[in-house]
């Protein structure tokens, strides 16, 4: 009677070490998955897991404004001043984050706020 619980797995090497055929077949181990969710997600002051955070001032302001944009009439200078409160703090917010973001998550948000606050700023001066 054989044993086969002896047989190393095909997968592995003689040493136990999975081989390139067994990788190539999954590339993405569930410790890579992780590794990149935590590089990307996990803050460098903390170590803790931020993807978002309590708004500050700038973006309360923000949104503050969306929501006066659209009780306000449209074309009116209090709509238009509104607009330009709301572009400039998304922008404020925005280049904080860049600059000052927590992990590189929170900087993509920031860029991402920074190119609507400059579509902002160039629809309110066309």
């Amino acid at each position: 009677m054989e044993d086969n619980a002896a047989e190393p797995d095909p997968s592995h090497g003689n040493d136990g070490a999975i081989d390139r055929a067994a990788a190539v077949a999954n590339p993405v181990s569930p410790s890579v998955a992780a590794s990149a969710f935590g590089w990307c997600f996990r803050s460098r002051t903390t170590g803790q897991i931020t993807i978002a955070q309590f708004p500050n001032v700038p973006l309360w302001i923000f949104l503050a404004s969306i929501v006066l944009r659209r009780v306000l009439p449209a074309g009116t200078p209090a709509h238009t001043t509104v607009s330009w409160f709301g572009a400039i703090s998304l922008g404020w917010w925005a280049l904080d984050e860049l600059i000052r973001g927590v992990n590189p998550w929170r900087r993509v948000l920031g860029l991402a706020g920074t190119v609507l606050a400059l579509f902002d700023v160039a629809a309110l001066l066309h």
